[in-house]
C-alpha cells in the first residue's frame, strides 16, 4: 500500500484536458478531500493519512487529475 501512496502523495496536480482550470481543481480538491477524510472514518481509521491519501488520490484521478512532482 505504501507504494501506491507514495505515488500520489504529491501537491501538484496536472489537467488532462484544456478546459480544466483553477476553479475546477479547486473544487475537486476540497470533495475528494472530504470524501477521502470521511471515507476513513466509515472505516474507523479517522485521520490515517495513507488512507486518505490513496482515497484521494484515486478520486483526484477520476476526475482527470494527473498527479506528479
Amino acid at each position: 500500500m505504501v507504494i501506491l501512496v507514495s505515488g500520489c502523495a504529491t501537491t501538484k496536480w496536472y489537467p488532462s484536458r484544456p478546459d480544466m482550470d483553477e476553479a475546477l481543481y479547486n473544487r475537486d480538491i476540497y470533495e475528494c478531500e472530504k470524501s477521502a477524510e470521511a471515507s476513513a472514518h466509515n472505516w474507523g481509521s479517522s485521520g490515517n493519512p495513507f488512507m486518505i491519501a490513496n482515497d484521494m488520490c484515486k478520486c483526484m484521478q477520476s476526475r482527470g487529475w494527473i498527479p506528479g512532482k
